[in-house]
């Protein structure tokens, strides 16, 4: 089975029902799509061990990669999100999420340098810098059923604003790829003080 170990910030209430409402039009008539629950809907803040098959070794150093992150974390400022359109890629629906301010920026690269300090950098996946904060929302798992509906009514909400947040916590959490409520374990949760 896939796991990893995600450092998530959830989606706040406000947001996270204005994107409900907008994804059960999307997915209307859909089976083929699944829709992640509310429970699981969160931008990634950092990703400590890439959810995959062989990710058993990299997951029984959970507390080291806890004990590198920790006071990073302890000492960051809390940040800002907008969340506004959702956009589709090969494989998913994703909810944009941008940063106010460079918070998240900052707070990214001090976890990747407490990761390599560490001796942790092999989990790290450095192909590509992430500079906004998007979540994964929805999957294809089949063949839509109205390829041209969905991708109108996708591309209606591609300007949606559905409202700003402040993350004020993150968890670390042992999870899938789907980050599924009853699979998903919370290892610690870390205040943003700054």
């Amino acid at each position: 089975t896939r796991r990893g170990l995600t450092l998530a910030a959830r989606i706040a209430p406000g947001p996270r029902s204005a994107l409900m409402t907008a994804l059960s039009a999307l997915t209307y008539d859909e089976p083929g799509v699944y829709l992640y629950p509310e429970a699981s809907l969160h931008v990634t803040v950092q990703s400590l061990v890439q959810v995959q098959d062989d990710a058993q070794p990299l997951l029984a150093l959970r507390a080291d990669f806890l004990d590198a992150v920790r006071p990073v974390l302890r000492r960051s400022p809390p940040f800002g999100l907008v969340c506004w359109g959702l956009t589709g890629s090969r494989d998913a629906v994703l909810l944009q999420g941008y940063p106010t301010d460079e918070a998240l920026d900052h707070l990214r690269a001090s976890l990747q340098a407490a990761l390599k300090r560490a001796g942790l950098a092999q989990a790290l996946d450095d192909r590509f810098e992430v500079a906004i904060a998007h979540a994964t929302v929805a999957r294809y798992r089949a063949p839509l059923r109205n390829p041209a509906r969905f991708a109108a009514c996708l591309d209606a909400h591609r300007q949606t604003g559905f409202g700003a947040m402040t993350v004020t916590e993150v968890e670390a959490v042992d999870t899938d790829w789907f980050m599924t409520p009853r699979l998903a374990r919370v290892c610690e949760r870390f205040h943003l003080r700054g």
